[in-house]
């Protein structure tokens, strides 16, 4: 079952992220976070959190899907050491949970 998270900044919801288990032990993270907070660093915590759940849920592994305009999805998954391969417009992306 999907699982989606209001993101709160200063007191107010500024954006949402998603766990959904795609197959046994994987689950697509979604992070969007609202242009105005954009930048702030709030993604990359989020991602961090979402890692640290799925871990909890017993996963093994995040897939993270993106198009190559979506830069501040990019940045994230940079800043967090995170490799993703380009195929077309798609970029995908795998991290382990332990």
């Amino acid at each position: 079952m999907e699982s989606t998270y209001c993101i709160v900044a200063d007191g107010a919801v500024v954006g949402a992220a998603r766990l959904c288990p795609v197959e046994t032990g994987v689950a697509e993270a979604g992070v969007w976070v609202g242009r105005s907070h954009r930048g702030s660093g709030i993604g990359t915590a989020v991602l961090t959190q979402l890692i640290e759940r799925a871990t909890a849920k017993g996963y093994t592994a995040l897939f993270v899907r993106t198009t190559t305009a979506n830069t501040a999805v990019l940045r994230m998954l940079t800043s967090r050491g995170i490799e993703y391969s380009v195929n077309g417009d798609e970029v995908t992306a795998w991290v382990g949970c332990r």
